[in-house]
């Protein structure tokens, strides 16, 4: 597991293999503090997901934060309510990125409950989420990405994605050039 806490640090160029068989909110990398740059990692076979942002560590906000070129794969082997990006609850995420991330091929431990290629659960806000591909996620209750909150000022910048699944949307969206199979 790698945990980044502080300020301006760098996850580039690893392969993280086997992590969280414990089921738990410990994933592969787990983010806190602002300013870092998680790129060009490849993430395989995790028992929930694979990069996690919780508020129990994190706070309400995760500033300046980079999340990119990453390949995500065969998440979620162990658990439910999950994404291979998972990020919650009631983070502002102004000036953090989300883009050009590969993520593909979990795993349903349950049909009963969602798993999301990038979910930013429980009014998780201000996400700018671009480049990204989603595709290969099993289940009848998959989503691409699930994004939604309840705050009037709160904007999610969706731009320039390719989800192969259903997305699950709530609040203030601003989206354009996205490629998806179905929205409900």
């Amino acid at each position: 597991l790698l945990l980044l806490e502080g300020s301006g640090h760098r996850i580039e160029d690893n392969e993280l293999l086997d992590a969280d068989w414990l089921a738990s909110y410990a994933a592969a990398i787990q983010i806190t503090g602002s300013n870092h740059r998680v790129r060009h990692n490849r993430i395989a076979d995790a028992g929930r997901s694979a990069i996690n942002v919780d508020w129990k560590l994190t706070g309400f906000a995760l500033p300046g934060v980079e999340i990119a070129y990453n390949e995500i794969t065969g998440f979620g082997a162990l658990n439910t309510d999950l994404g291979g990006l998972y990020l919650c609850c009631r983070m502002d995420l102004t000036g953090t990125r989300i883009h050009h991330n590969r993520v593909h091929d979990g795993i349903a431990f349950s049909p009963f409950w969602d798993v999301a290629g990038i979910y930013l659960d429980l009014n998780t806000y201000n996400a700018a989420i671009d480049h990204n591909v989603v595709y290969g996620l099993p289940g009848d209750r998959v989503r691409a990405l699930k994004a939604g909150n309840e705050f009037d000022t709160a904007l999610e910048q969706i731009h320039h994605n390719t989800f192969v699944h259903a997305m699950d949307l709530g609040g203030r969206i601003s989206a354009s050039n996205n490629l998806f199979l179905a929205n409900t």
